[in-house]
C-alpha cells in the first residue's frame, strides 16, 4: 500500500507535495489502463469524495471521459466531475464533449454534472444546443434545465430547439423552459405549438412547463383543456395542474374541469379537484360533483374535495 501511494503521488502538472496522498493513489488507479474496469470506476467515483483536496485530480477525470475509456469510467468521470463542481474551462469543455457520449447514461451523468457548474457552464451548453447534433442537443437542453434561471441567457436556444427534428431534443428543450425562461410571448408561443406535438412526452412536458410559468401562459388554454382528454393519464394530470396554476383565469375551463371530474385515475382526478379550487368561486358549477366526491375511497381526494369546496364556498 505505501509504495503504492508513493509512486501515485506524481500527477501530471502538480507537485507531489500539493496533493493529498489519497487523492493521488486513486488518480493513479484511474489512470492505469491494466486495472479492472471496476477498480477504475470505482477510483474515479471515490476521487469525488476528497472535496476541494481532489481539485489535482480534475486533469484525470476529464481525460477519463473520452470515449475510448470504458463506459463505468466515463460514467463515474462525469459524476465525480458533478459532485466536486469545480467549474473550470477544462471540466466545462470535458462535460460538453461527455454529452454526445454514445451512452445514454453517461450523457445523462453529465447533463447532471454540467448543470451543477452553474452559470460558468451556460455559454457553452447554449453553443452545444446550438451547434451540436442528435442526443447532445437534448443533454444540453436537460444540463439547462438542471441550471435553473441562471441559465436564462439560453432561452432563445431553447425556444428554437423546441421544435428540433430530434424528440429528445423537443422534450428535453420543453421541459427546460419552464425551468429557465421567463414567461415571454416566444416563449408562451413554444409552449402551446408543443402541446400539438405527436410525441407524447413532449405534451406533456410543454403542460409541465406552462404550469410552472404559470397565469402570464394562460393563453395557452384552449390547448391545455384539450389535453384534459389525453390518451394518457400523466398528460392528463399534467393538464389539470397547468389549469390549476392559472387560477381564476381558467373560469372558461370550469365546465371541461367538471367533466374531467370522472377520470378513473385517480392521479389525474385528485389534480382536477386541486384544478377547480385553485379556480374558486367562478368553479361553483362544479360544487354538487365535488361534494359527491367527499364520499370518495381514496382519503386524498375527498381532502382535496373538502379543500377545494372551501375555495369554491367559502
Amino acid at each position: 500500500m505505501i509504495s503504492l501511494l508513493l509512486a501515485a503521488a506524481t500527477m501530471a502538472g502538480t507537485a507531489t507535495d500539493a496533493v493529498d496522498p489519497r487523492v493521488a493513489a486513486k488518480a493513479s488507479v484511474l489512470r492505469d489502463a491494466t486495472q479492472s474496469e471496476q477498480a477504475r470506476a470505482d477510483a474515479a467515483g471515490e476521487i469525488a469524495n476528497f472535496g476541494a483536496a481532489a481539485k489535482p485530480a480534475l486533469p484525470d477525470l476529464v481525460k477519463a471521459l473520452d470515449g475510448e475509456q470504458p463506459e463505468p469510467v466515463r460514467r463515474n468521470a462525469a459524476e465525480a466531475l458533478g459532485r466536486l463542481a469545480f467549474a473550470t474551462p477544462d471540466v466545462i469543455a470535458g462535460l460538453c464533449r461527455a454529452l454526445s457520449d454514445p451512452s445514454s447514461v453517461v450523457r445523462e451523468k453529465a447533463a447532471l454534472a454540467a448543470g451543477r457548474l452553474g452559470a460558468p457552464a451556460v455559454p457553452a451548453l447554449v453553443q452545444v444546443l446550438q451547434t451540436q447534433q442528435g442526443d447532445a442537443r437534448g443533454a444540453a437542453a436537460h444540463a439547462l434545465a438542471e441550471i435553473g434561471a441562471d441559465a436564462r441567457p439560453g432561452t432563445d436556444a431553447l425556444v428554437e430547439a423546441a421544435r428540433d427534428s430530434n424528440v429528445e431534443t423537443r422534450a428535453q428543450s420543453v421541459a427546460a423552459l419552464g425551468l429557465v425562461a421567463a414567461a415571454s410571448p416566444a416563449v408562451v408561443k413554444a409552449l402551446g405549438a408543443a402541446l400539438q406535438d405527436r410525441d407524447t412526452g413532449v405534451r406533456r412536458n410543454a403542460l409541465l412547463s406552462i404550469g410552472a410559468l404559470g397565469a402570464p401562459a394562460r393563453e395557452t388554454l384552449p390547448a391545455v383543456v384539450s389535453a384534459l382528454k389525453d390518451e394518457e393519464p400523466a398528460t392528463r394530470k399534467a393538464a389539470a395542474m397547468a389549469l390549476g396554476s392559472f387560477g381564476s383565469a381558467s373560469a372558461p375551463a370550469v365546465p371541461a374541469l367538471v367533466e374531467a371530474l370522472k377520470d378513473e385515475n385517480e392521479y389525474t382526478l385528485e389534480q382536477v379537484v386541486h384544478a377547480l379550487g385553485a379556480i374558486g368561486k367562478p368553479a361553483r358549477p362544479a360544487a354538487a360533483p365535488l361534494k359527491a366526491l367527499l364520499k370518495h375511497e381514496e382519503d386524498e381526494i375527498r381532502e382535496a374535495a373538502e379543500e377545494a369546496l372551501s375555495h369554491i364556498e367559502g
